[in-house]
């Protein structure tokens, strides 16, 4: 086996983006594949430190624009998303700056503004894919074409940010990315247990979450509790998805 293969089968200190380099956890796939054609749901991903809770959200990123290569590697091809389901998906990290929902609120607003530096891929087509300018990551496996880009950022800049609350602001950037690009929008906010206080995040997420805008929280835990203030009064929206220790199997 390549020396460098081996010294890199694990990374505990960053998530697995890589499908081929991703174990095992069919269970805890197939609950999120459905959660993210379930209205209204919202997937939290807990459990102890070190067991994949960042590799299993970067996959149900993949999963949710598109990417089939995980659920066929786990023979889960029928919970693939059709493309007029598919998420435009924003992976926001939280961090011990990040003090309460207004932190959390300008986590996402930054996210979806840093799409204003879409990168072509294609010039010769005038395709582009949306890229976050801080990770470099695609947001959306699907291509768009130039004009609908262009269009995004026109109607970006017609709303008059100063007239809104950060609450307000992010809702109404997320309306604008459906009506322009025809899609629903996912934000997946990973770490939430380093946010000092998430009291409104609860209320936040229940008023707003809908076929077209979902969340989904990722966090160390070891119960839901312990990442979210008040999530009882989410009731049946949540869809907790606890990570126990790999099977020798896996």
């Amino acid at each position: 086996m390549d020396r460098q293969l081996m010294l890199n089968a694990f990374s505990p200190a960053s998530g697995v983006e890589d499908p081929q380099r991703f174990a095992g956890r069919r269970d805890e796939v197939e609950d999120l594949a459905n959660a993210l054609v379930t209205k209204g749901s919202i997937p939290l991903v807990y459990g102890d430190r070190g067991l994949g809770k960042s590799s299993l959200a970067l996959q149900l990123s993949r999963i949710a624009q598109g990417d089939v290569e995980l659920l066929s590697e786990l023979d889960l091809e029928d919970l693939a998303l059709p493309e007029s389901q598919r998420f435009i998906t924003f992976y926001v990290n939280c961090s011990d700056s990040t003090k309460n929902l207004n932190g959390i609120l300008q986590l996402m607003i930054n996210a979806v503004e840093s799409l204003k530096d879409a990168k072509i891929r294609d010039e010769s087509k005038g395709e582009h894919r949306l890229i976050d300018k801080t990770t470099r990551r695609a947001l959306s496996l699907k291509v768009f074409t130039h004009e609908t880009t262009k269009t995004f950022q026109t109607e970006r800049t017609l709303l008059d940010t100063s007239r809104f609350s950060k609450e307000e602001l992010l809702i109404r950037l997320t309306e604008t990315l459906t009506d322009v690009y025809e899609q629903p929008v996912l934000f997946i906010l990973d770490e939430l247990d380093r946010v000092a206080d998430t009291r409104g995040l609860a209320s936040f997420l229940k008023s707003y979450s809908s076929e077209y805008l979902k969340f989904a929280l990722v966090g160390i835990g070891s119960t839901e509790a312990e990442l979210l203030n008040d999530h009882a009064s989410l009731n049946r929206q949540l869809v907790p998805v606890k990570l126990p220790r790999m099977s020798k199997n896996e």
